[in-house]
């Protein structure tokens, strides 16, 4: 990467003839460079190749300087070093690239942990309803959601960095403006109340919305408001209630519970794969190309095609999961029931 440099030393200028008191020149960049250490062909002054190496690191800039970029100057030190510009912005990008793609990989394992998270909620719920555990799995699930944001924030300004070097942007110590703006997005994120950071989270959401219809299938999911503290910046109520519906695990042409559910991205309805596919297949051919047909879902009015269809996966785990606690409460229903019998025999 090329840097900055200051002057060489006394001895070495007096070597080539200069004296101290020679006038220092402006390099291209506004910073001061004496003439007698100097890049090869550009009038620029660099420090040791081993230094190079010592001040770049493996850090954010990741670039490495090698023998053919630097000139061995004499009387150079740390003291004395100034940093450059990074012009040669390809090692840098890839570096850059490199560790967003880690930081996905913990993202993703971050987001392995809130999925198990939400199964043990579940089960806790199944057993005993609003036990004391599910709170503390609450604070966990809220603090997984956190640090996936604080890892995005470093991914969104890593991607910054490396589109501003690809406009040929020059940039001077590249971790350090990573490491200032990644602490400032996430200072302020981390200022806002819990309210405002999870009031339009479709996760958070789906969290409570998991555990409240484990025993409450029929009733609508209180807004999410519900368990959020309301910080003293945070808008009224109604600006962002979210909750109250309940969950259909219904296909709308079976009437029954969903089987192998696909989904419409235009309208987010699902239905049972072989009820759904059959329906299309009897759609009307236009230029040798079945035509889209109207969302059997009624009420609405989006268009769905079989080449649209997504097949969803975790929408039949959870259409499976509500089909046996359905059953569950219709055994004991009846076991109850029974029960009775046997005692007005009595």
């Amino acid at each position: 990467m090329p840097i900055r440099t200051a002057p060489a030393s006394s001895s070495r200028q007096q070597t080539r003839g200069r004296g101290v008191s020679d006038p220092i020149e402006d390099d291209e960049d506004g910073a001061e460079v004496q003439p007698a250490a100097r890049d090869k062909g550009k009038g620029r002054a660099v420090p040791p190749a081993g230094l190079a190496s010592e001040v770049n690191g493996d850090g954010v800039n990741g670039h490495t300087a090698t023998s053919s970029e630097v000139v061995d100057e004499e009387g150079w030190t740390v003291q004395t070093y100034q940093p450059r510009p990074v012009t040669r912005a390809g090692p840098t990008i890839t570096s850059l690239r490199n560790t967003q793609d880690k930081l996905k990989e913990m993202q993703s394992k971050i987001e392995d942990g809130m999925e198990r998270s939400k199964e043990m909620a579940k089960m806790i719920e199944d057993v005993e309803e609003d036990d004391e555990m599910i709170d503390g799995i609450d604070a966990g699930y809220r603090r997984a959601l956190e640090q996936r944001q604080i890892i995005q924030i470093k991914i969104d300004v890593l991607s910054d960095l490396s589109q501003r070097l690809q406009r040929g942007e020059q940039m001077v110590d590249v971790e350090k403006q990573f490491k200032t703006e990644s602490d400032r997005l996430t200072d302020e994120y981390m200022a806002r109340s819990q309210r405002a950071k999870f009031k339009d989270s479709e996760d958070y959401q789906d969290f409570r919305q998991a555990i409240w219809e484990v025993n409450h299938p029929e009733q609508g999911c209180p807004p999410v408001s519900h368990w959020l503290e309301k910080g003293p910046d945070d808008d009224d109520e109604s600006d962002f209630e979210m909750g109250g519906t309940t969950q259909n695990y219904r296909c709308p042409l079976t009437l029954l519970t969903l089987q192998d559910a696909h989904t419409n991205p235009e309208c987010g309805h699902s239905y049972s794969g072989t009820a759904i596919t059959q329906l299309l297949e009897q759609g009307r051919m236009v230029n040798g190309r079945r035509q889209a047909m109207k969302c059997p879902e009624p009420g609405c009015n989006a268009k769905v095609t079989k080449d649209g269809l997504r097949r969803n996966e975790k929408w039949q785990k959870q259409a499976d999961e509500y089909e046996k606690r359905k059953k569950r409460r219709e055994d004991e229903r009846e076991g109850d029931e029974e029960d009775v019998e046997v005692i007005g025999e009595d």
